[in-house]
């Protein structure tokens, strides 16, 4: 069958064959024989940090906020906090429409751990920053996720509105400059 395949492909390339006949006879080469590459490696995570992605991206639904709210305040926070702001920001990776969900989350746990919910704020503000600087079409939906984000956290008076329309001023003084670097290039 190797022989075969050679053949095939020698053949292929002898003759002229139009584009799209070519890419048939490729496709069925590299279905019969796929190129050989190493697997993927895919992470190692604790326990810990396995059980809370699952709770915030899993089980996390309107039905069962309150028990994913209890399971995060039983915790050990001095082992788990730098993991769970990490989570918490990576709201792009979850549903567009769980993020109002996290965004109480972090209400919630704010009574019993106001530096957190400080360092959430803080971190939603610099990862919009940056999303501004960087703008490439590849972070578009990781733009828009933690600006909803921040928009939740004002619903849930979280974030007073200084800071909102602080943000708001900040993307338009960011839209206006690359709107005027974009009409001078000739």
């Amino acid at each position: 069958m190797a022989n075969m395949l050679e053949i095939l492909m020698h053949l292929k390339n002898i003759k002229n064959l139009d584009p799209r006949h070519s890419t048939l006879v490729e496709n069925a080469y590299y279905l019969c024989k796929p190129p050989e590459r190493s697997a993927r490696v895919s992470k190692v995570r604790p326990p810990l940090h396995q059980y809370i992605r699952k709770l915030l991206f899993t089980d996390l639904d309107k039905s069962s906020i309150e028990q994913v709210f209890r399971q995060l305040r039983k915790l050990p926070w001095s082992e788990c906090e730098p993991y769970l702001l990490k989570c918490f920001l990576k709201v792009h990776k979850g549903k567009y429409g769980q993020i109002h969900l996290i965004a109480s989350l972090t209400a919630g746990l704010s009574r019993y751990h106001d530096e957190f919910a400080v360092a959430v704020v803080d971190e939603v503000l610099e990862e919009i920053r940056l999303g501004l600087e960087v703008n490439e079409y590849g972070m578009q939906r990781r733009r828009i996720a933690h600006m909803r984000f921040l928009g939740e956290l004002y619903n849930y008076e979280h974030v007073d509105s200084s800071v909102v329309l602080d943000t708001l001023y900040l993307i338009d003084l960011f839209s206006f400059l690359v709107m005027g670097l974009k009409r001078r290039r000739p």
